[in-house]
């Protein structure tokens, strides 16, 4: 090879050399130019997944809360409580011991409202005064709702528990009716029932509650509720 061409030859190596060092200087320290580009759409995919802690909302347990109110959902007198929210009152399941619905208070919890009912059938039925029971909805998921009405001399009294969604009817259906004497006829000993939605309440007299002491129903996910009947 003659001088011009060996002098042609190294130039070109070193314009070549030059032209790899721009491109390493452009890029950000410690990543290379591919890794830099495609940092914001990963950062952009991590933020647009959800959180696996997201709080639980009243509504993902009675639905019908994010639904306009029906003549279903009248209570028997005005709900006195100052907390609630008297325009997300909705109807749960009707029952012979009681008379329930949901609703939401101004601190965003779940609440129970009641009244204790003496299971007539006509217009003579005597109700309790209301009584209402509010708890975190993230609690109630896990450990479903319990209120409690003391009966008077004069009026009714109802154990009522508002069991965690994950229990279905059936499921309730068959541990119950593995209590000795218990029916499925009017008025039970340990009455039970479903909204449209799935959502199952127990009710029962508190001698009841007293006699038994304790009730089990198997979850899905194989752990047990308990319910202290105390």
């Amino acid at each position: 090879m003659n001088r011009k061409a060996s002098a042609a030859l190294a130039l070109g190596t070193i314009a070549l050399l030059a032209t790899a060092c721009a491109a390493t200087e452009d890029a950000a320290p410690g990543t290379s130019p591919t890794a830099s580009q495609s940092s914001p759409a990963a950062a952009e995919s991590s933020s647009a997944q959800p959180s696996s802690t997201a709080s639980v909302q009243a509504a993902d347990i009675v639905p019908t809360l994010e639904n306009g109110a029906t003549d279903q959902d009248k209570t028997p007198e005005l709900v006195t409580d100052p907390e609630i929210d008297q325009d997300s009152i909705r109807a749960l399941a009707q029952m012979s011991y009681a008379k329930q619905y949901a609703a939401v208070n101004d601190s965003g919890e779940l609440c129970l409202i009641a009244w204790a009912y003496d299971g007539s059938q006509d217009a003579n039925g005597t109700m309790s005064e209301q009584e209402v029971e509010c708890e975190d909805s993230a609690e109630v998921k896990e450990e479903g709702l319990h209120l409690d009405i003391d009966a008077t001399s004069s009026t009714p009294g109802v154990e009522l528990y508002l069991l965690p969604p994950d229990l279905t009817e059936e499921t309730v259906r068959t541990e119950l009716l593995k209590i000795e004497g218990n029916h499925e006829d009017l008025r039970p000993p340990v009455e039970f029932a479903a909204t449209d939605f799935g959502l199952v309440s127990i009710a029962m007299e508190a001698a009841t509650a007293e006699n038994h002491k304790e009730i089990t129903i198997p979850r899905p996910d194989g752990s047990i509720l308990s319910l202290d009947l105390n």
